[in-house]
């Protein structure tokens, strides 16, 4: 039986950004958006048919994919937290 994996995509100033993992937070971990991300976002899950939709303000989005470690962990266990599927 095979498993059922996430996907999450991520659209930042129209370029959007797509990845796979095996949760919903591996799969938001491997987004690599480029550049400094200081703006709105819209973040999707994806699970089978299951789709979720939110929108993250610019501070959120920027903390998501900070360069320090700790920040970063903490936005992605808030994050991840938002999505319960």
């Amino acid at each position: 039986m095979e498993k059922e994996t996430y996907s999450a995509t991520i659209k930042i100033l129209g370029k959007v950004y797509k990845s796979e993992g095996e949760s919903v937070r591996e799969a938001i971990e491997n987004l690599k958006p480029e550049g400094k991300c200081t703006c709105m976002s819209v973040l999707s899950i994806f699970k089978g048919d299951v789709r979720k939709d939110k929108v993250l303000p610019s501070h959120q989005t920027y903390r998501l994919f900070s360069p320090s470690k700790m920040i970063r962990e903490l936005a992605l266990k808030n994050v991840s937290n938002l999505f319960n599927l």
